[in-house]
């Protein structure tokens, strides 16, 4: 195994993407079970992980077996064959020849693929892939798809365009808007996808952002960005009525990032629109993030302005559930920072919901908060510096 590596004893899946490679005329083939040490050494994984995203984006081609439940079953054996149904073409009056109509049908392959995280950065940096499914191959670039049943569906297609070509191309970058717009679409789509491991929320995703940094001229902490870091803190639950609940999963709080990120939550996520008070109301330090602005003890906000409230929380329990207005928390008080307001309705706010925990000025977030009329809740708050963990 030093000098060669045995070409019999490759498992199936692997032996297939070599074949493929040098009828392609490719020379050299990168395998991330090969070339990433699985076990035992976790600073080789850590550094590995980091450049792929620079791997994807140089590579010819990217080769994806969607239809191998495993390593060992490989991908090109014989493909199941869609039923047809035959039928006499007429034109003027004569028969031209025999139409076959085949059925159109889901590829399970393929949405099995479109849902794994791991494959989100494959499919968003690689100049082309070819993906070989349980029924055809799909040839993708960045800009067209082609495949061998035009009428089936293909659920990668949606990815094409999200990312600038400027990416592929050394010295483009972006302004902060479209920054924001990208990078929103990115999260939405990767949270809806799944982790065999939820623990590695981030670590599915940093060959992606090592490779945005210099396109949105900026750095990336937990999963936020920090040129629209304000607008980036702003997230919640979004699922779409066919998504499926990742089960008690959802409920836990995960270890990769503290809890004001999106990346600590597994769960669909998107970013609120708003417009924030001040970009600038943050900064971190080595115990965590550091807010400057007004916090409102909910017990504080007047009974007439407690109306019309709305919450979107990180982990909805029943005492969040009842109460039009909520107060407290696992019996706590609980304390809205205010981020900004929407767009359109400078009067209907943005708020964090927070919780204190332990030490005096340290807080967690539970939750966002809006607020449907002009509250004067804040009227009395001094501006004051926090900590979020």
């Amino acid at each position: 195994m030093v000098r060669e590596i045995p070409f019999h004893q490759l498992p199936q899946t692997v032996k297939d993407a070599v074949k493929v490679t040098r009828r392609l005329g490719i020379r050299f083939l990168w395998i991330d079970a090969l070339c990433i040490i699985q076990e035992g050494d976790e600073s080789d994984k850590l550094r590995e992980l980091g450049v792929m995203g620079r791997l994807y984006k140089s590579a010819t081609v990217t080769i994806a077996a969607a239809s191998a439940a495993s390593v060992s079953e490989g991908f090109l054996q014989a493909r199941t064959e869609l039923p047809s149904i035959p039928m006499s073409f007429h034109c003027g009056g004569r028969e031209m020849g025999i139409a076959h109509l085949i059925v159109q049908t889901g590829h399970d392959a393929m949405r099995l693929l479109d849902k794994r995280g791991w494959t989100l950065q494959e499919a968003l940096l690689s100049p082309r892939k070819l993906v070989y499914g349980d029924i055809e191959q799909v040839w993708f670039c960045q800009t067209e798809h082609r495949k061998q049943f035009p009428g089936s569906p293909v659920f990668s297609f949606s990815l094409l365009g999200l990312l600038p070509n400027r990416i592929l191309v050394p010295g483009g970058t972006m302004d902060i808007e479209r920054a924001h717009s990208v990078w929103s679409r990115v999260v939405n789509m990767y949270t809806e996808r799944q982790l065999s491991f939820p623990e590695d929320r981030l670590a599915a995703l940093m060959g992606l952002i090592a490779e945005l940094k210099p396109v949105f001229e900026d750095e990336c902490t937990f999963g936020i960005w920090h040129r629209n870091f304000v607008r980036q803190l702003a997230w919640y639950k979004f699922r779409r009525p066919s998504s499926v609940p990742n089960g008690d999963e959802e409920k836990a709080l995960l270890s990769c990032a503290p809890a004001w990120s999106w990346a600590s939550r597994y769960f669909p996520t998107m970013f609120a629109r708003f417009e924030p008070y001040d970009e600038h109301c943050w900064k971190l330090k080595d115990n965590g993030l550091v807010l400057r602005g007004k916090l409102a003890r909910a017990h504080d906000v007047p009974v007439n302005g407690r109306g019309g409230w709305t919450f979107d929380w990180d982990m909805p329990s029943p005492e969040l559930l009842e109460p039009l207005f909520v107060a407290e928390y696992d019996g706590r008080d609980v304390y809205y920072f205010l981020l900004g307001h929407e767009p359109d309705f400078e009067c209907r706010k943005l708020l964090l919901a927070l919780v204190q925990h332990g030490l005096q000025g340290v807080y967690r977030r539970i939750g966002l908060a809006y607020s449907p009329t002009q509250t004067t809740a804040f009227d009395n708050e001094e501006s004051q510096e926090f900590t979020l963990v």
